[in-house]
């Protein structure tokens, strides 16, 4: 089922499987910035990502001495959320444990997206409540926003860049292959986002990349023959991806705020030791998100 809300400035609109973000329009402009799941390069809008993100180490884990399988990008993607509030410019959306995630996720939790629209902002807001009075709760979370590039009509893919805020030398992690997805931390290399990276396919032929983002970060797709740009902020996201498919030359690009990454190279499977894997104690919550700005 399909739900819109909207302003003065912007109308936004989520299809329930998932609490995806399936469009963002600018009413000035009627400008599209979401990708529109075009099949033939990839299939996707926005996808959020709980309670992995990216590959599992042989597409499994372990917890508790026992093996469960997990699927790429975990199980939110797939699942019906409720929606819990709904008005003019903001709606929320929940999805809860299941006897059908405890079979993938042995885990009692309540995960809440709530999206509100102010000015020309999509403002993205995750709330995790783990419901388990003993145990802990292991989780990853991730938004896999997809955006139109080009823009503008009469620019091109390349005529685009990122722009980092604030600019300065980062950590870069790269895939070890295409084959398995994993990250590889041996091939982890600075980065400088002192200026803007020009965009260009040739950056996507190893896979996704993602840049180490500690603290309040701001990355902005643009191009100097435009106005028409889309900015992407948080604060509590300690990763970016960056990721269009290859060989395809397709017209979008994602920007992907993470709390967490895919498991690496060496990892032992098991969750308690996945690399950057988020902790909640016992009925404890946790609250992040990410901001979309279109101009």
């Amino acid at each position: 089922m399909e739900f819109t809300i909207e302003n003065e400035k912007v109308t936004a609109s989520f299809t329930s499987k998932g609490a995806e973000i399936i469009s963002l329009k600018s009413k000035d402009s009627d400008i599209e910035y979401i990708w529109q799941a075009d099949p033939n390069f990839w299939f996707g809008h926005a996808p959020v990502l709980f309670p992995f993100i990216g590959q599992s180490k042989n597409k499994q884990y372990e917890y508790d001495n026992k093996i469960y399988p997990m699927t790429n990008h975990g199980f939110a993607r797939t699942h019906e959320f409720k929606v819990t509030k709904q008005s003019k410019d903001e709606i929320t959306f929940r999805l809860c444990d299941s006897e059908e995630t405890m079979n993938l996720y042995p885990f009692h939790f309540s995960f809440e997206i709530n999206y509100r629209v102010v000015e020309s902002t999509l403002a993205v807001t995750f709330y995790v409540k783990n419901t388990d009075d003993q145990k802990t709760l292991y989780y990853s979370l991730g938004a896999h926003p997809a955006f139109n590039v080009p823009i503008a009509e009469g620019t091109s893919f390349e005529d685009y860049a990122l722009h980092f805020s604030p600019r300065k030398k980062r950590n870069l992690l790269k895939l070890k292959d295409l084959k398995d997805f994993l990250i590889d931390l041996d091939a982890t290399e600075g980065a400088s986002t002192d200026e803007a990276l020009p965009l260009q396919y040739d950056l996507f032929t190893q896979g996704l990349f993602a840049f180490e983002t500690k603290g309040a970060t701001t990355c902005t797709i643009q191009s100097t023959k435009t106005a028409h740009c889309v900015e992407i902020s948080y604060e509590n996201m300690p990763y970016l991806c960056v990721w269009s498919p290859t060989p395809k030359k397709a017209p979008f690009i994602c920007i992907e705020p993470w709390g967490g990454i895919p498991d690496v190279t060496t990892a032992s499977g098991r969750l308690e030791e996945k690399l950057a894997v988020q902790k909640l104690a016992a009925l404890g919550e946790a609250t992040t998100g990410f901001k979309i700005t279109v101009k």
